[in-house]
């Protein structure tokens, strides 16, 4: 997979993949759509949202108003292969729903951005059966 790996730019400097997630939910939940969306490639915006939107930010400001908060989120099985980190994502709404996907993670001028988005199955809880 490779990314051009085209910046919105603005947000402040991200050290690591989890600070990013960190300040893109922060970002989210101060219903601040621009910093929300320089958190992303262009390629990774259009992979989690589409890439026929229009305006980016009046996008997600739309999104942010019909949605509503994040409760919480969580980033697991982080791992580096061929210069990005790619991990799960676990994020749940306070209106009671989540996702679970799978985020590739790209460096760009020395950040961490969100470079892909592709959805994952969330991992059976031990002790649970599976239904084959």
């Amino acid at each position: 997979m490779a990314f051009a790996h085209r910046s919105f730019g603005g947000a402040a400097a991200q050290g690591s993949p989890a600070e990013t997630l960190a300040a893109a939910v922060a970002a989210w939940n101060d219903e601040d759509a621009e910093t929300f969306v320089s958190f992303f490639t262009e390629e990774g915006f259009a992979a989690e949202f589409g890439d026929d939107v229009g305006d980016p930010a009046e996008f997600i400001a739309e999104e942010i108003a019909g949605i509503g908060p994040i409760a919480s989120y969580e980033l697991t099985n982080l791992k580096l292969a061929g210069g990005h980190f790619t991990g799960n994502v676990d994020i749940r709404f306070e209106a009671g729903f989540s996702i679970y996907e799978t985020w590739t993670f790209v460096e760009v001028d020395g950040d961490w951005k969100i470079g892909d988005a592709a959805p994952a199955s969330k991992p059976v809880p031990p002790g649970v059966p599976s239904v084959a």
